[in-house]
């Protein structure tokens, strides 16, 4: 049976600091926002609200912090001065001869988390462990099983705080704060 491996500070840090710029933008996009393997395959350029640091994907709202914000920014404008079709896809291949009109493959996904696993000492790294290690350090920090139910677009945390908050901008730019004080 698999179990669930949540990441150590310490192994965030070699995340930041050692994995090459690909992996690193995925590690933390999935570390910070817990965004399940769908979002991450499924994911354009055009869900995002850089000025606002979210992303919208189906009926998520994905909330961005500073630094993964910056390099999703970088990311995609190295795209855009090189010239790169990555067909609005913003997960994808390192090597850009590989770049389809498709999503990024589950396996491939399995394979960044292999890469990833190896450097921090964690074999059978899974990208659920990303998303498990967002909910878990959000609900340390914060102690609040609605909020971080919500921020991390989990429900079956809470299943009725969503309903308090749904109204509008404000409460997204409400949301964003909250995040950026317990963030990770």
């Amino acid at each position: 049976t698999l179990s669930t491996h949540f990441l150590t500070d310490e192994q965030i840090e070699i995340i930041r600091n050692k994995l090459s710029p690909h992996l690193k933008m995925y590690a933390l996009f999935s570390l910070t926002t817990g965004a399940k393997i769908e979002h991450i395959r499924h994911l354009k350029w055009e869900h995002f609200e850089f000025d606002k640091r979210v992303c919208r994907i189906e009926d998520a709202i994905l909330y961005l912090s500073e630094e993964v914000s910056e390099l999703l920014q970088t990311e995609r404008q190295r795209r855009i001065d090189n010239k790169l079709n990555d067909f609005g896809y913003v997960f994808r291949s390192h090597i850009e001869r590989n770049y389809k009109d498709v999503p990024v493959a589950k396996s491939t996904i399995g394979g960044w988390c292999t890469q990833v696993g190896l450097l921090i000492d964690i074999p059978n790294l899974r990208h659920l462990d990303f998303r498990h290690t967002a909910i878990h350090k959000l609900f340390v920090a914060s102690g609040s099983v609605g909020m971080t139910s919500i921020i991390m677009n989990y429900p079956f945390l809470g299943s009725k705080a969503k309903m308090f908050t749904e109204n509008g901008e404000k409460n997204n730019e409400l949301l964003q704060e909250y995040k950026d004080i317990c963030e990770i």
